[in-house]
This record gives structure tokens, sequence and C-alpha cells, in this order.
């Protein structure tokens, strides 16, 4: 994550976080204190970073989704919260809102307002990258994007995590096995990634490492950079 972040937004002694404008989608309500902590502390240091307490698809509406329960869940942050009951009979149910990721983006980004100026040393152009881990929602969301055409004019670089596991999807009932549903999400990167006027390249690549870096919040900056 942090090669592919300073590829994209150039390096760290030549970046100037405050020309980054982050938005964060988090459905499991036990990270919304972690989220409001960082949105506060780096609101601070005047870097922009949204919290948005819903998870993402390809519709807007409720979702079901699961904490699954157990030692190992606790002590691993939870990972194993979406919308399948790993544990049969043991998880717990709630009701998450989630919002249609591709009409997001054309709200929100498609005609943002770039700054007049920037305050980093470096000259990279504007971009739009998006790291996704929703814990199997990627099998109706990546579809979505790629079919209503804003994957390839609004967003330049996807990476994320694709989930084996079978889906179902709670609207329509419609039900795919892991097999399946990774081979209908391949065939969509394939097609994204070989249009040759689609501006987004989209790889199979996860990272959880900022975790547990051990980096507290920053505290002190100068001209944008903090320690």
């Amino acid at each position: 994550g942090r090669r592919l972040f300073n590829e994209h937004f150039g390096g760290e002694e030549s970046r100037d976080n405050r020309d980054i404008c982050s938005f964060a989608f988090e459905p499991n309500p036990v990270h919304v204190t972690r989220h409001r902590e960082l949105s506060e502390a780096y609101s601070k240091k005047g870097w922009r970073y949204v919290f948005i307490p819903a998870g993402v698809s390809d519709r807007d509406g409720n979702l079901t989704f699961y904490h699954q329960g157990g030692e190992k869940e606790e002590q691993s942050e939870e990972w194993g919260f979406g919308m399948t009951e790993y544990r049969r009979g043991k998880g717990t149910a709630v009701n998450i809102p989630v919002v249609r990721l591709a009409q997001w983006l054309k709200d929100e980004i498609k005609d943002r307002k770039m700054p007049s100026r920037v305050h980093g040393d470096g000259d990279m152009p504007p971009k739009v990258v998006m790291k996704m881990d929703v814990e199997s929602a990627e099998y109706a969301v990546l579809p979505d994007l790629a079919y209503t055409g804003v994957a390839c004019e609004l967003v330049d670089f996807i990476f994320g995590e694709f989930h084996g596991v079978d889906v179902k999807y709670e609207d329509t009932g419609l039900e795919l096995s892991h097999e399946v549903s990774r081979d209908k999400l391949r065939a969509t990167v394939e097609f994204l990634n070989s249009v040759r006027e689609c501006k987004t390249t989209l790889v199979e690549e996860d990272d959880e490492a900022y975790l547990h870096d051990g980096v507290p919040f920053p505290t002190k900056c100068h001209l944008g950079r903090c320690d």
C-alpha cells in the first residue's frame, strides 16, 4: 500500500499531504471511534480525511452484515465482518447502510474542483486511487463500476482483495459459488485492463500493514509534513 501510494502521489520527501483528499467507507460500527479520531487528528494538520460510516454496493439501501464473534475476530480487528456468516448460528446480524459506489463517484468526484495551487514540491498530475477491501461486495461493485463506465472515466488505479466466498445477493436472491464469482470478477478485471480507452488499472493486491505499523497520530507539522 505504501509503495503504491508513493507511486501515484509522490514520495514522502516531496509530497505534502494537504494536497490529498481521502474518503474512507467503513461499515463496521466497532471502528467508528478509530476513524473519528483519525479524522480529527488529520484535520488539525490540514489533511482532508472524510469518514463515511457505510458500506458500498451496486445500489443504495441497507444490507445485513455479521459480527462473526470469537477470540480470533477480536484479536484481528474483526476482519471477518461482512455479509457472510462464517460461523453459522454464532454471528450477530446488524443492518448496515450501503451506498452505490458508482453513483457516489459520479456525484462527488467527477466534477470536483481542483485547487488553484499545490503545497508539495512534486509535479504529479491529479489521480484517483482506490483501495477496495469490501468483504465480497466487490462481486457487485466492480461489475457496476465497469458497466456504468464510471471506473474507466474517473478512477486511475484500483487495488484490493478478492474474497473466496459464496455470494448471495440479498435483494434479488441470486446465489453464486465462490468459483463462479471469482471467474466473473476476474473477467471484469481483464475487461477493464484491456480496454484501450479505459484509464483504470486494476490489480489484486491487499495490504493491511498500516494497522500495526506503530506510527502514532501526527502531532507536529511544518509545511504540511508531520511527525
